[in-house]
Order: C-alpha cells, then structure tokens, then sequence
C-alpha cells in the first residue's frame, strides 16, 4: 500500500512539472517552505532551494511598499 501510494505521489509531482504548475505553500507567518521547480523560475531564481526560507511579500509585493507590510 505504502508503496503506491509513493508511486501516486511521484506521477503527480511528476505531472505538476511537465505541465507548468506553479505551486507555493507558506507558512502561517508568510515564510516559504514549500515551492515547486516552476514557481522559483517564476520568481527568478534557479531552483526551489533559492526561494525556501523567504517571505511571500518580498517575492510579491513592489520593492517600494515592501516595508509597509510586515
């Protein structure tokens, strides 16, 4: 059981990937722990690694107004 349910879990990271998914998932507090290979290009950077660990307003907001939301 275990491990189809690994199997499923794969083909769907799997289909997220090739099918240009872009998925985040955020703290409570804002904070990145969770970004798929799609979502960091869109924010710029080369890999999920670079963007796990910051803030969704800093990737978000304009740099201008960034201050005024935390």
């Amino acid at each position: 059981m275990d491990s189809k349910v690994n199997e499923d879990s794969e083909s769907l990271i799997n289909i997220k990937e090739t099918k240009g998914w872009f998925e985040y998932q955020p703290s409570y507090d804002g904070t990145i722990f969770h970004i798929n290979s799609l979502g960091a290009k869109i924010f710029g950077f080369n890999s999920p690694d670079d963007v796990i660990g910051k803030k969704v307003n800093e990737l978000y907001a304009h740099p201008l107004f960034r201050k005024f939301l935390n």
